[in-house]
């Protein structure tokens, strides 16, 4: 063999993965450095490479030029265009990612950076709806040494399902500085940490979760590990798989609250601050949140306060359904929608007078 040849052989070896010559097989192009990678050294499948990548990038190109390898996209149907144009915010980086089991099933949800929305607005979604970043969420479990998704992918990133006006959004740390305002002026003896959630501390807190865009509020009881959780929308109540997300991400037991007297589709965060006061209201009273309503003085100055352009309504039930009837969950009786302190008092009382019951009642059976 000449020492041209050798050269030649030698240079076609080097420019072949990274391996050094010692993986073999097929091979896939790098489109920026055009080196070849064996797609045995690759983490991504056979599958992945034959029928899902539309541009390879390698790894050192990933972090070294603004190129990340490509995914197959399919087109959109005339509904999922329009919900694109309506609904789809665009993600700027993945920041973090948790997984559950749900029903068996290994399930992800992902941190998400919106791009021209600050860090206050970050929020955590499942996998299934990245639908709209996938280069970027295969890149980020590339970069983390995990499975790739297998989701399929499409321009855009969803959130609501209904019109909203982004000048109505607020901040998480905006709802979170409006309600310690209130709090202060009408629940100033209450001590308990107010923040936005990252994991629980070892005390009773109320937290204020942004999930999907949505602003959730959690009332924790530290030593039961036990939290309320309401919301706007009620999406909690109504949607099984956020309810069921929320729950493997919280990792606690949580009991709904029903609020229903949002009306706008992007006052999630007037509706927050309006959730949280009256959360803490029964916290101070020492009773349960359930049914929360709050005084429609509060709600108009806090709308007001927080959301000054038009919107679109939230298709809501008749009037006389969404109507609150203050009543007590252990005996039935009902209150005046201005007498909450009575009710919540009478709930406190009647709450400890069934426990106290149910005690005394257990140990005449044991006996």
């Amino acid at each position: 063999m000449s020492d041209s040849s050798e050269i030649s052989d030698l240079l076609i070896i080097a420019n072949i993965c990274e391996c050094e010559g010692e993986g073999n097989g097929d091979t896939i192009k790098c489109s920026v450095c055009e080196r070849l990678y064996h797609q045995a050294c690759l983490k991504y499948s056979l599958v992945d490479i034959a029928e899902r990548i539309k541009t390879f990038v390698c790894n050192s190109c990933e972090s070294t030029t603004p190129f990340i390898t490509e995914w197959r996209v399919n087109r959109p149907t005339r509904a999922q265009k329009l919900d694109k144009q309506r609904n789809y915010f665009e993600v700027e980086k993945i920041l973090a990612h948790r997984v559950h089991f749900r029903r068996g099933a290994r399930r992800r949800v992902f941190q998400i950076k919106w791009k021209g929305y600050s860090p206050a607005e970050n929020s955590w979604l499942p996998e299934s709806f990245l639908d709209g970043c996938l280069d970027t969420l295969q890149k980020y479990l590339k970069d983390k040494g995990l499975p790739a998704s297998t989701i399929v992918g499409l321009l855009g990133a969803p959130t609501h399902k209904q019109t909203i006006n982004e000048r109505n959004w607020v901040s998480m740390k905006a709802i979170i500085e409006v309600f310690n305002y209130f709090k202060l002026y009408y629940f100033p003896k209450v001590n308990i940490f107010v923040g936005e959630w990252k994991k629980f501390t070892q005390n009773d807190g109320l937290y204020f979760l942004s999930f999907e865009r949505h602003c959730f509020v959690i009332l924790y009881y530290h030593q039961d590990r036990h939290g309320y959780i309401a919301d706007g929308g009620n999406l909690f109540r109504e949607e099984i798989d956020t309810a069921s997300d929320i729950r493997s991400l919280l990792k606690i037991n949580l009991t709904s609250c029903s609020y229903t007297q949002q009306t706008k589709v992007d006052h999630c965060g007037s509706s927050g601050v309006l959730i949280a006061l009256e959360m803490i209201r029964a916290y101070q009273l020492g009773s349960k949140p359930g049914t929360l309503a709050s005084p429609l003085g509060w709600k108009e100055r806090i709308t007001h306060k927080m959301h000054r352009f038009e919107s679109a309504p939230l298709e809501l039930p008749p009037l006389h359904m969404r109507r609150h009837r203050l009543a007590c969950p252990t005996c039935g009786r009902g209150f005046k929608f201005g007498d909450r302190r009575g009710f919540y008092q009478h709930t406190k009382r009647c709450m400890a007078k069934s426990s106290s019951s149910h005690v005394e009642t257990t140990s005449s059976n044991e006996q």
